[in-house]
């Protein structure tokens, strides 16, 4: 998804991804939409119930990527506004 949004310049994209790892990692992996999903394959395959590993490490993954997400998203509009021939990238 993100490489993508940077092949089709949609920053939009960037910024949804960024809203789905930002929600579980400010508020707890119960919020995270990738959890959502997988507790829904989990109940619909009736899979064993397994002990869940502890919060901290996916939620600080979490905070890192999105603060790389912010990053893109900053270039993004620093890419936006400067003039041609600036940016590296096309």
């Amino acid at each position: 998804m993100l490489v993508g949004s940077f092949v089709l310049n949609a920053p939009i994209l960037v910024a949804a991804a960024l809203l789905s790892i930002g929600v579980s990692a400010a508020f707890g992996l119960r919020w995270s939409i990738y959890g959502a999903i997988w507790r829904r394959i989990v109940r619909g395959l009736s899979l064993p119930p397994t002990t869940p590993e502890h919060e901290y490490p996916p939620r600080f993954a979490q905070t890192l990527g999105s603060v790389v997400l912010v990053g893109s998203l900053v270039a993004f509009v620093v890419a936006r506004h400067q003039q041609p021939g600036f940016w590296p990238l096309p």
